[in-house]
């Protein structure tokens, strides 16, 4: 005698088949409960000429013995693995007692009139993830293994089929016999029944990104699109929920930013608040610092005579975006110019800028004092560059 059992596969599982095991583990329960009770187990049979509602889910998890049940375990073992590790372990319950109860009340409705015995068992519940496992993993592989004797001899031989050979077959010999035996009632019309409502929900999943089979789903391979990977609602969602945190930290990061920046210019590390802002503003250009703190900054750096040269950047951008100080900053930088830059082009043009402007009279005798030097110092180039003109022609 030869046996042949699914012992893995090579199809991915992004979830541990947790729910696999448990079914398995509830399937073995409920037998033993059967075998202490046999009177109660009676009520929780699926019995054709009685509506049970119970019956269509409790019927789902027993079985006629352990020979039955072992051969339904293995199986839903190696579909729980691919089925359970694509979608999770509250999808796998949800599916197994999907496809289980409507194939029971399908069988109840076509044979209501007709029979006055029942049924009971997971193997139309595992025909349906046969099905599915057709539909979501066609490319990928089952190992199964050979132990038996054969000839006396004993055997021990694994090999690799793939899931949509495997399952065809599976299928196709169920639905020869009952071909066969011209639709007569049968546990491989239970079978099919099975794996109807199966096959509908796995199409059903893949076409609403309810499961990620990698692009590799038997309608993506027939479509020419395989490998082709679709996003699924879940993924779609979690990759919406990622970015509003992102958004989230992005904001709260910015905000401890402004805080560590007004901080710094309220400790007077004008410097430290400086490169702060710039920091800031180089995630978000649109920045604009407030006027009350640039101005601090730019009298903290103007009182150390060390730092002036770094207030300078800082008043221009004054300028850019403020008019309330706009006479003193720009004297500012007039003086600037000539002092440190040596550029009285550049101070004339600051003060010439100021025309029309209210100035005290502190300032326009300061402006006055900035154009005369200007225009000394710009005669005193001009008299050195006829000097030296008149010395090369001499």
């Amino acid at each position: 005698m030869l046996f042949i059992v699914p012992t893995g596969t090579d199809a991915p599982c992004y979830h541990y088949p947790f729910a696999t095991a448990g079914m398995i583990a509830l399937n073995v329960i409920v037998l033993i409960l059967q075998i202490i009770f046999p009177e109660a187990a009676e009520f929780f049979i699926l019995r054709h000429a009685v509506i049970n509602p119970i019956a269509w889910f409790s019927s789902c998890i027993m079985h006629a013995g352990i020979s039955h049940l072992l051969g339904n375990m293995v199986l839903l073992a190696i579909c729980g693995w691919v089925i359970e590790g694509k979608v999770g372990w509250w999808k796998f319950i949800l599916i197994y007692f999907a496809i289980g109860v409507s194939a029971n009340v399908f069988e109840q409705l076509i044979m209501f009139w007709f029979s006055e015995s029942g049924s009971l068992g997971a193997s139309g519940v595992i025909f349906g993830m046969i099905a599915i496992m057709m539909i979501w993993a066609p490319e990928n592989e089952l190992s199964l293994t050979a132990i038996g004797l054969l000839l006396f001899y004993p055997i021990f031989y694994t090999f690799n089929v793939s899931i949509m050979g495997f399952c065809f077959f599976m299928i196709a010999i169920e639905f020869l016999t009952v071909w066969f035996s011209f639709f007569q009632l049968s546990s491989a019309l239970l079978h099919l029944m099975g794996a109807m409502p199966g096959a509908i929900i796995g199409y059903v999943m893949v076409k609403g990104r309810f499961v990620d089979c990698e692009g590799y789903d038997l309608m993506s391979i027939q479509s020419g699109n395989a490998g082709k990977r679709v996003v699924t609602r879940a993924q779609e969602q979690q990759i919406k929920i990622q970015k509003q945190q992102q958004k989230i930290d992005a904001a709260n990061e910015h905000s401890e930013g402004l805080r560590k920046f007004e901080a710094y210019v309220n400790d007077g590390h004008y410097e430290l608040a400086l490169n702060k802002f710039r920091m800031l503003q180089r995630k978000k250009p649109s920045l604009k610092m407030p006027e009350n703190q640039m101005v601090a900054i730019i009298n903290g750096l103007m009182a150390n005579p060390a730092k002036k040269e770094k207030a300078v950047p800082v008043m221009e951008l004054y300028l850019q975006n403020y008019d309330t100080l706009r006479v003193p900053i720009q004297i500012n930088l007039a003086r600037h110019a000539l002092a440190s830059e040596k550029s009285p082009r550049k101070c004339m043009q600051l003060i010439k800028g100021l025309a029309g402007e209210n100035l005290d009279p502190g300032q326009l005798k300061t402006a006055k004092l900035l154009i005369a030097k200007s225009k000394q110092m710009l005669s005193g180039r001009t008299k050195g560059a006829d000097s030296r003109s008149d010395s090369w022609k001499g």
